[in-house]
């Protein structure tokens, strides 16, 4: 494991490698979590005419996101215009049991239109209610089954502290964990892309020959790159979920251990593709260039610095061809509830680019050989 543990030592002695590494996710994921400090205080009105168990788990779900108060329908219009409440949430009679014979329902949301204040709780809501639906829809009808889903949902339920609302008030605080997550995604996607220079340092100081010129074979220094590599992406996952969780106080939830394998599969795909932008780069301008053409874009698709819904049509279509599309996907069902089976399709998607990387990597080793 010679060069394995040469190729940490220097991955790990480069400054650039660790700013990229740990220095920049961690000051975008910080300053997205404490950038909307003052979506607190938000007071909320309840109008609860089905009066059920799921309608008061409803309500209690926002608890600590708004203050609650009940009132009578007949109030709505004069809280809300004498803005004596930011948002009232009117649900309907029969609510229950529609959702639990999987029928299509929405809560009812009043506020003021020129003011954003009411999104936090606006989408707190449609995260319950997807829940919901999911869990009538595996219920089948029974409302025993019905309600202990829930009841689980409301134990394991994810509880993000920050909230962030954009300009337009829409899609923000449902994505601010994804938000941070992107930004880790970034760096999971250039840190292999900087480290893998290292091969082109090999071969132009002449190196990787001299390697190869004893008993290493070129699979075995291959392999060891590899390792080196995604130990390295894998160091960087773990250090900055635990400032996430530790410094942050982010809860992830039941479903925290999804999420750190859905990323190690993703930067085994970074790796990949790492390996093979500097196996086609002749030196390492040529490696530089395409890093910062093709990585920053792929970014821009994937979703990673700002939702795909503000993305004309054309592009959304374009971004499935990103393997960063597929891991926010996977991150955002994560979020919602899902567990890893969920999300086995995008899972699919980043290994299928994962082998197609390889064999792009694996294109001139040929030459490489020579």
């Amino acid at each position: 494991m010679i060069i394995f543990l040469n190729n940490m030592k220097r991955l790990l002695r480069k400054r650039l490698n660790l700013v990229f590494m740990i220095v920049v996710p961690v000051v975008l994921i910080s300053f997205i979590s404490y950038a909307g400090g003052g979506s607190r205080g938000i007071k909320c009105g309840i109008v609860d005419n089905d009066n059920t168990p799921f309608t008061l788990a409803l309500a209690q779900s926002l608890d600590g996101k708004c203050s609650i108060v009940k009132i009578d329908e007949d109030d709505v219009n004069k809280k809300i215009f004498g803005q004596l409440l930011d948002v009232v949430i009117i649900m309907d009679e029969g609510l229950t049991d529609k959702i639990i014979s999987n029928e299509d329902v929405h809560v009812k949301a009043v506020s003021l239109q020129e003011t954003n204040l009411s999104m936090p709780v606006d989408l707190s809501i449609e995260n319950f209610m997807n829940a919901a639906a999911n869990i009538a829809l595996e219920a089948g009808g029974d409302k025993d089954i019905f309600y202990e889903g829930m009841s689980a949902y409301q134990n394991a339920v994810l509880k993000s502290e920050s909230y962030f609302v954009d300009s337009e008030g829409k899609n923000s605080v449902k994505r601010i964990s994804t938000s941070q997550l992107g930004f880790l995604v970034m760096g999971m996607i250039f840190l292999p892309s900087l480290g893998a220079r290292i091969m082109i340092e090999d071969k132009q100081k002449k190196v990787y020959y001299r390697i190869l010129s004893g008993s290493m074979k070129v699979s075995d220094y291959m392999l060891q790159s590899l390792l080196s590599f995604f130990a390295m992406s894998a160091l960087q996952i773990l250090l900055i979920f635990t400032f996430m969780a530790g410094i942050l106080k982010m809860d992830f939830g039941a479903n925290f251990p999804s999420i750190i394998i859905a990323s190690l599969f993703f930067s085994l795909c970074s790796v990949a593709l790492g390996v093979a932008i500097n196996t086609v780069s002749s030196n390492m301008r040529q490696s530089g260039l395409i890093t910062s053409l093709l990585l920053s874009p792929m970014c821009m698709l994937g979703g990673a610095w700002w939702p795909m819904e503000i993305m004309p049509e054309l592009l959304q279509k374009i971004a499935l061809f990103v393997p960063v599309t597929w891991i926010m996907k996977a991150y955002e069902k994560i979020l919602q509830g899902n567990n890893f089976s969920g999300v086995i399709s995008e899972i699919s998607a980043i290994v299928g680019f994962t082998v197609l990387f390889s064999l792009l990597a694996s294109w001139k080793r040929v030459d490489v050989a020579k």
